[in-house]
Formats: structure tokens, sequence, C-alpha cells
């Protein structure tokens, strides 16, 4: 699926669709019809997306064990509950000054009309234009800043979802975006920037001391942060696999580790019995171990030809975005008998993003429940007869799948 496709699905208005119609059978060129697109926004001011309603699978499990455990925690069952009247807007302004500087820290949570679930802007729009000094007007403007989108894993989930919906207004080369700057090791996010068809020259990077103004200025704020089809637009646009890159049986199991992670913590204590374990079943050549640094690239190739990854709770699980469909996640939470003791304090939080990401692109995704070793950094030991019984079913799901694309 691609942005005009999303657009065409899920708008409610006739005029716009008409217009989207046109673009799609290629009656006018696209640059025509964007223009048109924009001209349609401007005379009614906002666009109003209806995404469709979805449910989530319950997770899959190795044993009954790590199912109950899962079913003690509220967020989990509320999880698995119909995600429905899920709306994305899009508002056209004229002539509008909007500033970075928010001093209220923003949350996760739906707006006053129960819009969406995600992150607030963290922008503000002025009610009067306050002209800078020498300062340039830019033509048309879509500030797409929110909390911890300097990172890759927040920019992926927060950012994008918007960036999606408001795409066929912006990426014309006159329309600007502003964005956090990315941190020190997080440069792909620019990599993702540019494989998305945006120039340097288009993206502002926030200055929070910094009016901007804009003779067009569009807000997409409210957009459905978790939905299968913005996940799916986003992996076809990255240009990551649909399907395997590679024949099944030169195929990777990756195990990720938490070497270079900015808060530590959640590591295997026995990490170097897992990976020799996975060695000796699936071949050196086979078993990778992932600690981050690579590029968009790299991360493409690499995880475009998995078809198991493996690891603890973290920011690495968020290159799910370039495995195909099929993949199985083994996702590890460190917990004790009375259930997760890793739970993020936003509301849902993180802890179930790679199920929920999982799942929306199709992938296979397995919930592991390890005791956590200690309360504050929650270290696990991974049992290998748990492992075992684990990758022992994987490995038939495979086969049988396998069997059945040979027949």
């Amino acid at each position: 699926m691609t942005p005009l496709e999303l657009q065409l699905k899920n708008t409610q208005d006739p005029e716009t669709r008409r217009i989207l119609m046109q673009i799609y059978s290629k009656s006018i060129n696209i640059e025509e019809g964007l223009m048109k697109l924009r001209q349609d926004l401007k005379r009614k001011k906002v666009e109003k997306l209806v995404y469709q309603d979805f449910a989530l699978p319950e997770p899959n499990f190795v044993d009954k064990h790590d199912r109950m455990i899962f079913n003690m925690t509220g967020v989990n069952r509320h999880d698995l509950k119909i995600n429905n009247n899920m709306t994305g807007l899009i508002i056209y302004m004229n002539n509008v000054t909007c500033s970075g500087d928010v001093n209220v820290r923003h949350g996760q949570g739906k707006d006053t009309n129960g819009h969406w679930e995600g992150y607030f802007c963290e922008f503000k729009f002025l009610q009067e234009a306050k002209k800078m000094p020498e300062s340039k007007v830019i033509n048309m403007l879509c500030p797409l800043t929110v909390e911890y989108g300097d990172s890759f894993q927040h920019f992926i989930d927060t950012v994008m979802p918007k960036l999606i919906q408001v795409y066929n207004y912006i990426i014309p080369a006159d329309a600007k975006i502003i964005v956090n700057h990315p941190r020190r090791d997080d440069l792909i996010i620019t990599e993702i920037l540019h494989k998305l068809g945006f120039q340097d020259s288009q993206i502002i990077y926030l200055n929070r001391s910094h009016l901007y103004e804009a003779d067009a200025m569009l807000d997409t704020c409210v957009a459905p942060k978790k939905h299968p089809d913005t996940w799916s637009v986003l992996r076809t646009m990255l240009g990551a696999h649909e399907s395997l890159s590679v024949p099944l049986n030169n195929s990777l199991v990756i195990l990720l580790t938490r070497a270079k992670s900015h808060k530590g913590g959640r590591r295997i204590l026995n990490q170097k019995e897992v990976f020799q374990f996975l060695q000796a079943r699936y071949g050196p050549s086979s078993t990778i171990q992932f600690a981050g640094g690579y590029n968009l690239s790299e991360s493409i190739r690499l995880f475009g030809a998995a078809k198991i990854v493996l690891g603890v709770h973290g920011g690495a699980f968020y290159n799910l975005n370039f495995c195909p469909r099929g993949t199985h996640v083994v996702e590890v939470v460190p917990a004790n008998e009375k259930g997760p003791t890793w739970v993020d304090s936003r509301i849902g939080g993180t802890v179930n993003q790679f199920w929920h990401e999982a799942t929306m692109l199709g992938q296979v995704y397995w919930r592991v429940f390890e005791r956590s070793i200690n309360q504050r950094f929650r270290n696990v030991h991974i049992t290998m007869s748990k492992l075992k019984a684990l990758l022992d079913k994987i490995d038939h799901q495979l086969e049988v799948r396998e069997s059945t694309f040979a027949s």
C-alpha cells in the first residue's frame, strides 16, 4: 500500500476521492494531481480520514504458564479489544506562525474528542503571526515534532504515522517539514527521510527559540499511532522486503543484544550460551548477534533475510519494520510470579509495542516471560529447555510453510 492508496481508502470526501482516483489512474500527471489535492484541502480546511477497525490476535506462547502471566496484566487484556473509531485529521491553515518552545511535557493518550492514540505534538500555533526580523516566510510547512522523536525507535512509532498520513500534501519540493534533530547515534532518521523522497532543503531541524512562519501550514497531529495500514505503507516506502529476500534455508536467525543500549539493563545473562545454542542448531553462517550501528540499507538487507528475530524487550525490535511477512518474532519480557516487572509508566507504554508492530506487519509474534534476576536492571537468564521447546514449535511452523509454498 502507498500513501495515495491509504488516503483513497480512508478519505470521507467525494471530491478528494475523485482527485485521488485521477492520480491513481494516471489520467493526470502526479505533479498536477498533488497540486489539485492541495487546493482541495485549502478549500475545505480539514481532511478527515477514518481508519478501518481492527483487532489484535493473542500472542503465541511456548506454554500455558506464559499465557497465564500475560493475562494477569490489565493492559494486555485491554489491547486484545477491537480498535475502533480511529480518526486522522489534516488541518490546513493560512498565514500561521508556530513555535517549538513548549514548556508543558506532553504525554500519551487521546485528545478531548477521543480521536487518536499516540504522542501529542510538541509545538504550538500562535494566535497572531509574530513576524521575525528578516525572516523568510515558508510556502508550506508541516511540523512533525513529538516527544523522543530524536531517536530512531520513536521517530518510527510517533513521527512516521503522522508523516505517512500527510505525505501526499508535503512531498512536492516547495513544502518543508520540521523534525527534531536526530541524536548522534540515530542519524538513520535522516537516511529514512531521504529514502522517502525529502531533500535536505525540505528538512528543518527544530530550534525551540525560533518562530516559523508559513503561508500555509499543515497540522497532522491527530493520527493513529498504531494501525496496520500505516505500518504496511511504511514498509513499502522504506523499500523493505514483503517476503524473505533469500531462500528459507539461507535465511537468518538474529539475536538482538543490548550491548549499545543507552539505558542499560534487560540483558541476557547467559547470552553466550544462547548464541552457541543457536549456532549449533542453525549453523554459524545463519546466526547473527545484532547490537545496532547499521545504516538504513544495511538494516534492510540484514533483517530482510531474517526468519527468526529473538531478544529481550528493547529498541532494537524496531528493526522489525525491515523484516518480511512471516518472520517469527520472539520477545523476552522480564517477569515474576505476579506478572511483568517492567512496565512503562506511560499509558500502555511500549511493553506491547512489538506485539502490535509484528502483528500489523504480518509477522508471527511470540511472548516469552523469564524471571527478572534484578529488580533494578531486569536482566534475565533464558531457560534453555524453554528456548528449545519454543524453537521446535517455530521450526515446525516454518517447515509447514515451506512445504505449502513448494506444493
